[in-house]
């Protein structure tokens, strides 16, 4: 898979940090899919939550790329009255990837991960997820199984789990758990591909500190910390950010959003800052190592 893979929430709903009431046009969501097919990402991930942006990739794979071979990533959810019926579960993951399949236009996905919600128990799902995922590979319908998860710590039960060969986590400068802990270089020892988004933190690192709202007016401090950590390193807190995940052992592919095409590029870009030096990244690490979680989580800000 490519090493960038552009998330494409953007070109459905709404997104980000000052994100409006309507979604990206159809001409702008074109331009960002043929950005990133010049830039040579092909790997684009998804979910059937995400609004209009699977039928966006449907249209545009059949009217202008043809030459491209994609590998799509997309989701699906197990709501919540349906945990614990193993035939409720099959029936709704299975029409969720059909779906998700017509609209796409496609006859399979490279992988489906299930987006697991913040308060929803991953082990007791697991032997019911592990035959749906299998019997979906074997009938050819995906090549991988996987878990997208809003906390790193989530990930722990499926570490080594040949089923779930792809996560996909939040990773970046204030929130390192993953590789704090050293799951990071252990899935990457059990051959697990990690997909790591919220490299920006949806924006919020890229913030003035001045022009915080969404109760995060406390984060103001650790962004005036990496604004300092990035003009002694001589680079932008973008390249910072980036760079800080960019080089970190067991990160496959980086996942970024864009809302024009230019900003597809700049990320493109990004991938040509060089490692940090070791003792910048140590001094990150120490200095955000206990980030509030209302911080970290976006699911905690207010609207």
């Amino acid at each position: 898979m490519s090493t960038l893979t552009l998330g494409t929430v953007q070109l459905g709903l709404p997104y980000g940090l000052r994100a409006g009431d309507e979604a990206p046009s159809r001409d702008l969501s074109m331009d960002i899919l043929r950005a990133a097919t010049e830039c040579g990402i092909d790997t684009l991930d998804t979910a059937r939550d995400y609004g209009v942006a699977e039928d966006v990739i449907g249209d545009y794979l059949a009217s202008e790329g043809g030459g491209m071979k994609p590998r799509i990533v997309t989701k699906f959810r197990i709501p919540s009255e349906m945990v614990g019926s193993h035939g409720a579960m099959r029936r709704h993951v299975r029409d969720s990837l059909q779906r998700s399949l017509a609209s796409l236009r496609q006859s399979r996905v490279h992988a489906l991960l299930f987006h697991k919600a913040m308060h929803q128990d991953l082990r007791s799902l697991l032997p019911s997820l592990e035959d749906i995922l299998q019997e979906l590979r074997e009938e050819g319908l995906i090549n991988h199984g996987g878990l997208s998860a809003y906390r790193p710590a989530d990930v722990e039960p499926v570490i080594g789990n040949a089923i779930f060969s792809c996560v996909q986590v939040p990773l970046n400068i204030f929130d390192a758990f993953l590789h704090r802990q050293g799951w990071l270089a252990e899935m990457a020892d059990a051959g697990t591909f990690v997909f790591a988004r919220s490299v920006f933190l949806k924006g919020l690192l890229l913030e003035s500190p001045d022009r915080l709202s969404h109760g995060l007016e406390d984060a103001a401090p650790y962004l005036r910390s990496l604004a300092r950590m990035a003009e002694q390193a001589s680079l932008t807190v973008a390249e910072l950010a980036f760079s800080y995940v960019r080089h970190m052992r067991g990160v496959g592919s980086i996942v970024f959003g864009a809302d024009h095409a230019g900003q597809v590029r700049e990320n493109r870009r990004l991938l040509q800052i060089p490692p940090l030096a070791v003792g910048m990244m140590e001094e990150a690490g120490v200095h955000f190592r206990d980030m509030p979680e209302h911080i970290i989580v976006p699911g905690h800000w207010k609207s």
